[in-house]
């Protein structure tokens, strides 16, 4: 095990998150991603797969044919590879992108689902507090300026109530 990795540190419960389907993700490489996660025996993983936002780069360098678009077909086949090499881990799959080793689901995202209140601390990082969610500013830089000057910058606010009826039908 590396010296920097989380356990020569002194974690024994940390998670790692994992992009598949990129446009230029071979099968391939996308299986020694995997491997390597279950070498290194990562207690939990959460796995996502990648989507292109409008105005990102990403989204210039696929809409100027730089790079190619996502394809669906091998989002999914990576998410097959994923769910069978877990599996045969010994790996939980719990919710949609969660794969945890015995004992190990996170307490963190659990909270989520239940209501429970939280804080999120950084840039774009998200809370909740019973009422409403808010996230904070994305932009390190202005983060960063308003910690120094105490003016705390939460962009967006979502009322439960609206959040509920808008997201579940």
């Amino acid at each position: 095990m590396p010296q920097r990795s989380p356990r020569a540190a002194g974690f024994d419960n940390f998670s790692i998150d994992l992009i598949y389907g990129g446009p230029t993700l071979t099968d391939e490489r996308w299986e020694a991603n995997i491997r390597q996660a279950i070498e290194l025996n990562i207690p939990h993983l959460s796995c996502y797969a990648l989507t292109v936002e409008p105005g990102t780069a990403l989204d210039h360098f696929i809409q100027h044919h730089k790079i190619p678009s996502i394809d669906p077909d091998r989002a999914a086949k990576h998410f097959g590879i994923l769910m069978e090499a877990l599996e045969k881990a010994g790996y939980e799959h719990y919710e949609i992108s969660n794969f945890a080793l015995p004992g190990m689901r996170s307490r963190h995202n659990s909270s989520y689902w239940q209501g429970k209140h939280y804080l999120g601390l950084g840039p774009s990082a998200h809370s909740f507090n019973g009422v409403s969610r808010q996230w904070n500013v994305a932009n390190n830089p202005l983060y960063i300026q308003s910690i120094k000057r105490k003016r705390y910058l939460s962009r967006s606010r979502c009322s439960v109530r609206a959040w509920r009826s808008t997201s579940i039908s």
